[in-house]
C-alpha cells in the first residue's frame, strides 16, 4: 500500500492527466524537488507489485496505464487508519517513541499505540535493548518517568537519526512519525524550506533522499531542545568545523529559536558535514590530503584488477562527495549508512574485496578501519563507474597465492607471480590455514605445497630462478589454454604498423607497447627480459655482519627475543625502536610467526615503521622459544627492508638455509659471533 499523500498525488493525475507540475505543488503545498520525489517513490512502489510506472510526455502530461487508473479508482476513500506494524517495524516504533519524550510511557501506552498485547511489547522491548546498546544506550524504567533512554544525549541522537530514517522509508512512516511524536506536519515543512534555502544561499546540494529526511530529523532533534535535552560537555575542536558553510547553515536552520547553545549548533554541523551530496561546489581544504588518499586508492585498485579507469578525475570527485560525509560519519561515529541491499553477487564480492584490499590509503587516511557498509557504497561506485566504461572482472581469470613459509617469502612469491602473470588477477596471499576458509572466486592456485583443491594447482619454489620462470609460465598456459603463446617480436610488430602509421620513434614506440601488453607497474621493459631477469641484491653477509649478531643461553619470550636480536640495528641508528614495537605487535596481533622451515624467525614491518637504511641482524639461541605446539625457535633474523625489495637475495639465501638440516645444525653449534658469521659467508656465495 501507498501512503495517503503519494496515493492523493497518483489519485489527482489519474483524474487529471493535464495538470501540470506547478498545479501540484500549489495543490499539495510541495515544491518541484518534492514532487519529483514522490513520484519516484510511486514508480518505485509500482514496479515491485508488478504494474506499469507513471510516464510523462515531453510537454509534462502524465500518461496513466488503465491498469493503474482502475487501481485508484477502486480505491474509493484514502483511509487515516494506519496497518499494523510488524515485527521490525515496531522496534523502530518503540525507539521513536522513548525518543520523542511526549509522555511517560508504561507497557499499557505501548500496547495500545502499537496494536499488540503486553507479552509481545516485553518481547520487543528486549530486542530495543540489544539494538540501542550498539549506541551506548540501556532501557530504564521508573514508576515516575516510565520507560525512557539513558546516556548521552550525543549519543541519543546518533540513534535518532538512524531511526527516523528507519521510520520514514516505512509504509504510513509519515502518519506514524506525526502521531507518535506529536509534532506537527506544519514544522517538519518549514525545515524543508530552510534545508532548500540553505542550499541556495551556501551553494549546496544533498541527495534528494536527505532532503525528504532530514526535516524530519531536524523537527525531533528540536523538540528535544525544546524539552531540555540538550548535548553536553561534547568533546569536538570547535575550530574545526566553526568556519565552515555547514556551520553557518546550522545557524539559519535554528534562527527561529534564541540561545541555542553552541554545542547543538556543532551537533547539526556534524549532521550537515555527514549527509550525503548530490553535488558540490565546496571540496574546500576542509579535510587535507583526502583527495590524494582516494587517489592512490584508485591506482591500488587498477594494479588488481588489471583494469585502467576512464576518466579517473571525474570518479575521483565521485568518491569525494561521498567519503568527505562518510569521513565525519567515521570519525564521530556519528551514524550508521543504510543497510545496502542486492550486493551479494560473486561479481561485486570479488570486486568488494579488491577494493577492502586497495582502501589501505583510506584506512591510513581515517586512522581507522572503514564500515563494511561504507566499504560497499565504494564498491558500487567503482562498479558502476566499469559498468560505464564496459569493463569488468568476471571474466578476468582470478589467482591465489598459498604459502606456509611467513609473510616476507609469501610477499615475495606473490609479487613475483604477479609480474609473471599480469593476465591474472591476484586476488590474495594466504596461509594454509586462511586458504581453507577462502570464500572468494578463483580459478587458479600457486603455492610451494599441494594442497586439496579442485582448482588448478601449480607447485611453485618460492624462490624462481629465470630458467623456472620460464618454465613455470609455459606449463601454466599449456595446462590452462593447451598452448604456449609465443613472445612477441616487437620488430615485426612495429614494420606493420609502419605500414599504416608514421612512426616518429621506433624504439619509444617498442617501449611503449611492451610496457602496455606486460602492464609491470610503469617499469620499463624490454621484450620479456625484466619478467625472467634474476634476483639481485646484496647477499646475507653483506647486511649481517658480527657485530649485528647475538647470542644468549635462553630468552624468556618471543616479543623479548624480537628486541633482543633488532638492538645491534637500533644501537647502529639503521632503525628507531618504533620498527621494534611495530614488529612485537605484529607478532601479537596480526601475523603471529614468520617462520622459514621450522627453526628460523624472521620478523619485520614496512620500511615507513621505522627503517633508515637496509639492515638485518641476527639472535642464536642455544634454548630454543617454543611457538606453537611441536615448534621451537633457535635463530631470529630481523630484516629492515629499503621498500625496493633490496633484502629479497639474502632473504632467498636463508631460505636455502632454512631447508638444509646440516646448515641448521652447523649454525646452532656455532659457539661464537665470527663463527657464525664465516658459516654464513662460506654457504652463501
Amino acid at each position: 500500500m501507498l501512503g495517503d499523500e503519494s496515493l492523493r498525488l497518483l489519485r489527482e493525475v489519474t483524474l487529471n492527466k493535464n495538470v501540470k507540475t506547478k498545479d501540484l505543488q500549489t495543490s499539495f503545498g510541495f515544491s518541484r524537488r518534492q514532487v519529483d520525489y514522490r513520484f519516484k517513490k510511486i514508480n518505485e512502489w509500482l514496479v515491485d507489485n508488478n504494474f506499469p510506472e507513471v510516464e510523462r510526455t515531453k510537454r509534462g502530461e502524465f500518461i496513466i496505464h488503465p491498469i493503474v487508473q482502475s487501481l485508484v479508482t477502486d480505491q474509493k476513500e484514502v483511509t487515516t487508519q494506519t496497518q499494523v506494524p510488524n515485527e521490525k517495524e515496531r522496534i523502530h516504533l518503540l525507539i521513536l517513541m522513548l525518543l520523542s519524550m511526549k509522555e511517560e510511557y508504561s507497557l499499557n501506552h505501548f500496547s495500545i499505540e502499537l496494536k499488540v498485547s503486553k507479552n509481545t511489547i516485553l518481547a520487543d522491548l528486549k530486542v530495543v535493548q540489544e539494538m540501542v546498546s550498539s549506541y551506548e544506550l540501556f532501557i530504564q524504567y521508573s514508576r515516575k518517568h516510565g520507560y525512557y533512554l539513558s546516556g548521552t544525549e550525543f549519543n541519543v541522537r546518533r540513534l535518532l537519526i538512524q531511526t527516523v530514517r528507519d521510520v520514514i522509508t516505512m509504509i504510513d512512516g509519515e502518519k506514524w512519525f506525526f502521531h507518535l511524536t506529536g509534532i506537527d506536519s506544519s514544522e517538519v515543512k518549514g525545515f524543508y524550506q530552510k534545508v532548500e534555502h540553505i542550499e541556495n544561499e551556501l551553494d549546496l546540494k544533498f541527495t534528494d533522499e536527505k532532503v525528504q529526511i532530514m526535516p524530519y530529523i531536524l523537527s525531533l532533534i528540536f523538540n528535544r531542545i525544546q524539552k531540555g535535552a540538550l548535548i553536553k560537555d561534547l568533546s569536538i575542536n570547535y575550530e574545526e568545523f566553526s568556519d565552515t558553510k555547514e556551520y553557518k547553515a546550522s545557524g539559519e536552520l535554528f534562527s527561529h529559536t534564541a540561545n541555542v547553545p553552541v554545542e547543538e549548533r556543532i551537533f547539526i554541523t556534524l549532521k550537515l558535514l555527514s549527509t550525503n551530496m548530490a553535488a558540490s561546489t565546496l571540496i574546500e581544504e576542509v579535510i587535507p590530503e583526502l583527495s590524494e588518499a582516494i587517489e592512490e586508492m584508485l591506482v591500488r585498485f587498477e594494479k588488481l584488477a588489471l583494469i585502467e579507469l576512464q576518466d579517473k578525475s571525474e570518479l575521483l570527485n565521485s568518491i569525494l562527495l561521498h567519503v568527505k560525509p562518510a569521513y565525519y560519519r567515521i570519525k564521530y561515529k556519528l551514524t550508521n549508512q543504510p543497510t545496502l541491499q542486492a550486493t551479494g553477487g560473486p561479481e561485486f564480492q570479488n570486486l568488494h574485496h579488491l577494493v577492502k584490499r586497495a582502501s589501505q590509503p583510506l584506512r591510513d587516511f581515517f586512522g581507522m578501519d572503514i564500515s563494511e557498509e561504507e566499504s560497499k557504497y565504494l564498491t558500487m561506485l567503482i562498479g558502476g563507474w566499469l559498468r560505464r566504461q564496459g569493463d569488468s572482472i568476471q571474466h578476468k581469470l582470478k589467482a591465489i597465492v598459498v604459502c606456509p613459509n611467513g609473510v616476507s617469502v609469501s610477499k615475495h612469491l606473490h609479487s613475483t607471480l604477479s609480474n609473471l602473470f599480469p593476465e591474472f588477477v591476484f586476488m590474495d596471499s594466504l596461509s594454509i590455514r586462511e586458504f581453507k576458509s577462502y570464500d572468494y572466486e578463483f580459478q587458479v592456485v600457486f603455492s610451494p605445497t599441494f594442497l586439496d583443491t579442485d582448482q588448478n594447482l601449480f607447485i611453485v619454489e618460492p624462490f624462481l630462478t629465470g630458467a623456472q620462470k620460464r618454465q613455470l609460465r609455459k606449463k601454466v598456459f599449456e595446462q590452462l589454454n593447451g598452448y604456449f603463446p609465443s613472445l612477441i617480436d616487437w620488430d615485426e610488430v612495429v614494420s606493420l604498423i609502419g605500414q599504416h602509421a608514421t612512426i616518429h620513434d621506433r624504439e619509444e614506440l617498442i617501449r611503449a607497447l611492451t610496457n602496455y601488453v606486460y602492464k609491470e607497474n610503469g617499469k620499463d621493459l624490454k621484450g620479456d627480459a625484466p619478467i625472467f631477469e634474476e634476483e639481485a641484491g646484496p647477499a646475507i653477509t653483506h647486511l649481517l655482519k658480527p657485530e649485528t649478531i647475538s647470542i644468549r643461553d635462553q630468552i624468556e619470550s618471543y616479543g623479548e627475543a624480537i628486541r633482543v636480536a633488532a638492538d645491534p640495528l637500533l644501537q647502529n641508528g639503521v632503525i628507531t625502536s618504533g620498527y621494534i614495537d611495530k614488529m612485537v605487535r605484529i607478532h601479537d596481533t596480526d601475523d603471529p610467526y614468520a617462520i622459514l622451515g621450522e627453526y628460523i624467525a624472521i620478523p619485520h614491518a614496512s620500511m615507513e615503521d621505522g627503517v633508515k637504511n637496509l639492515s638485518m641482524s641476527m639472535l642464536k639461541m642455544t634454548e630454543g622459544i617454543p611457538i606453537s605446539a611441536g615448534i621451537n625457535i633457535y635463530l631470529i633474523v630481523v630484516i629492515a627492508p629499503d621498500g625496493n625489495g633490496h633484502h629479497l637475495r639474502a632473504l632467498q639465501q636463508l631460505e636455502e638455509i632454512s631447508s638444509s638440516e646440516e646448515a641448521i645444525t652447523e649454525l646452532c653449534k656455532a659457539k661464537t659471533k665470527k663463527e657464525l658469521w664465516e658459516y654464513l659467508k662460506v654457504h652463501t656465495q
